[in-house]
């Protein structure tokens, strides 16, 4: 059974922030702030200490599970946890055997297809189908046509063959950094068209998992098209890298690449997709910080590639962009707090639903009064769903 508190009827209080009055429980249900004093500035803002994504969870510690995945129930989002710990630990043992193709295998294909089955799971293709696909096929081919032509033009210029063409990419830093960059802007170029798609209803969040998808399908291909040749020619194996080597190869393409991919499509999706609340008092602020968050993450991502020029050791780069990765998550979670905060308010009923991320019965409002997650968190499947079907009150 629900606390007193949390059922209707319960008794109510003057959000100090909003002033909107609202179920006294720990958070307000109109704006979100915590009820126990107002909050004022940047607060108002971003609400540092409560993810409007995950309970419990401050916006500052780089939690991946709930960056990556924001839209599945707390139960659900354990799981995906427990999945990246276990691919980033097979990379690491695979590195340590020195498999080459399993390690890459697991490193271009791990952590593309978790995202496909966290936006499968969260609603993404049955709330957004027209628009998931179009985002994976146009990824996919625009992926394809640049890393192939880049191959073959380095091919014809160096007079090399199209693996060692692929090889001196990293290590020529004019072209490199030209065929790079010029990939960062295409990876992202599918958003803004997948934007014009018209759509019934759309949300940031709706944004983050498109735009993500769309870059990931890039990158996979660029993998394919770059990594494995290397490998079939025998460019990459036991005799030509070290244990140490293969180690931060694999975590760069496995784990440093996808993160911070996935920060920068889904940023920019975010960017795009959102819309302020035109009736909150900081609509300009929070659009100018949503936009922000996508430069740095598009900035973050560029530098990861200026490291893997550098002829540093291995442990410094291997540090440095995981320094780096890190960043990259928070921003994408500040860029997501900022926008589920003060994103235009969905229609609620304010009747009794299930919050699927605390557990408890509370009203329906545009934030869960007990654990602070905002509604649009939850895919448009789910709040249907959960109104449809509301908690039925359990007698003795």
């Amino acid at each position: 059974m629900a606390d007193q508190s949390d059922e209707p009827g319960a008794p109510t209080q003057v959000c100090p922030t909003c002033h909107a009055v609202v179920p006294a429980v720990v958070f307000c249900g109109s704006c979100g702030a915590n009820l126990d004093s107002a909050a004022v500035g940047w607060r108002v803002l971003l609400r540092p200490h409560s993810f409007a994504a995950a309970p419990a969870q401050a916006v500052y510690v780089p939690r991946l599970s709930s960056s990556f995945f924001p839209r599945l129930p707390t139960r659900a989002t354990r799981a995906y946890r427990v999945a990246l710990v276990v691919l980033i630990f097979c990379m690491v043992v695979m590195s340590a055997l020195q498999w080459n193709i399993p390690a890459a295998t697991i490193s271009v294909l791990g952590m593309p297809l978790l995202f496909l089955l966290y936006a499968w799971e969260a609603d993404a293709f049955s709330d957004d189908r027209r628009r998931m696909i179009v985002a994976l096929v146009t990824g996919t081919a625009i992926g394809l046509a640049w890393w192939w032509w880049s191959a073959e033009f380095m091919s014809r210029k160096y007079g090399v063959t199209t693996a060692a063409a692929e090889a001196l990419q990293n290590t020529l830093v004019n072209e490199g950094l030209a065929i790079t960059l010029i990939g960062a802007v295409l990876m992202v170029l599918p958003v803004p068209l997948i934007r014009l798609i018209p759509a019934a209803e759309f949300d940031s969040l709706d944004g983050f998992v498109v735009g993500a998808a769309a870059a990931l399908a890039h990158l996979t291909v660029s993998y394919v098209v770059w990594w494995m040749p290397q490998i079939v020619a025998g460019l990459i194996n036991t005799q030509t890298t070290t244990p140490a080597r293969m180690l931060q190869d694999t975590v760069t393409y496995g784990v440093v690449d996808p993160f911070t991919t996935i920060a920068l499509g889904g940023m920019a999706g975010v960017a795009l997709w959102f819309r302020p609340d035109p009736a909150g008092p900081h609509a300009g602020r929070a659009r100018a910080a949503v936009i922000l968050c996508a430069v740095i993450t598009g900035v973050l991502y560029a530098v990861v590639w200026g490291v893997d020029a550098k002829a540093w050791s291995a442990g410094a780069e291997l540090g440095v962009n995981v320094a780096l990765t890190v960043l990259a998550v928070l921003t994408l979670r500040i860029g997501v707090q900022v926008a589920l905060l003060h994103e235009q308010r969905p229609a609620v009923s304010g009747d009794p639903v299930l919050c699927v991320y605390c557990e408890r019965v509370v009203p329906d409002m545009a934030f869960c009064p007990a654990c602070g997650v905002a509604a649009l968190a939850a895919s448009r499947t789910s709040r249907r769903l959960r109104r449809d079907s509301p908690p039925v009150p359990v007698e003795g």
